[in-house]
């Protein structure tokens, strides 16, 4: 992920952060292994799993069935 900080008129200091990438597997698992909140400090990952019990034809969903702070 790459965040500008600094800005002024021609000069823009770059910030760039690393992570693993987000993974999705072929049962419909995703694990994203990065996840920044809005305090910009926080930082957790979340594991997901597709839900065709509360998908319908327009609109998929996923749980949450695993999650924890990094």
């Amino acid at each position: 992920m790459t965040t500008a900080t600094g800005a002024t008129e021609n000069l823009i200091e770059l910030k760039v952060t690393q992570c693993a990438p987000s993974t999705l597997s072929s049962d419909f698992k995703i694990h994203i292994p990065d996840v920044l909140l809005p305090d910009k400090i926080t930082r957790l990952w979340v594991d997901l799993e597709y839900s065709p019990t509360l998908s319908d034809d327009t609109n998929k969903y996923f749980e949450v069935k695993d999650d924890g702070f990094n």
